[in-house]
């Protein structure tokens, strides 16, 4: 696959994304975090894609830095969830756990794509 199709996939695998958060932020009655810390993916989705499909080593600080970024989104969103929205989550999650778990399983491949690019560069 050419670089321009992984970044159609990464935009389009964004835009599901996101529109499952906007779903779970009901209008902002329920839990909004997912649908702020999946923002910044329109950019990371794409960029780990290309990253995962390139067989070579260069830009190692690029694989760390998205690798950073996984992290630092994923400690906010489950800070959130355990201190401040928890309540929301599970509202949400009785009247549609089809949408969470929807939204987890597309936040969860952008993370394990970050992990791939970056053991396939180690290696």
């Amino acid at each position: 696959m050419s670089k321009l199709a992984w970044i159609g996939s990464g935009i389009l695998l964004w835009l599901a994304t996101q529109t499952l958060a906007v779903m779970l932020a009901g209008a902002g009655h329920d839990w909004g975090m997912p649908m702020w810390v999946s923002i910044p993916l329109i950019a990371l989705y794409p960029l780990v894609l290309v990253r995962v499909s390139a067989p070579d080593k260069n830009a190692l600080l690029v694989d760390a830095c998205i690798i950073v970024a996984a992290v630092a989104l994923d400690a906010c969103l489950t800070a959130n969830l355990f201190m401040e929205e928890r309540a929301y989550f599970l509202r949400v999650w009785t009247t549609g756990p089809a949408v969470v778990v929807g939204w987890v399983a597309l936040w969860l491949i952008w993370n394990a794509a970050c992990v791939v690019s970056l053991a396939r560069k180690i290696q």
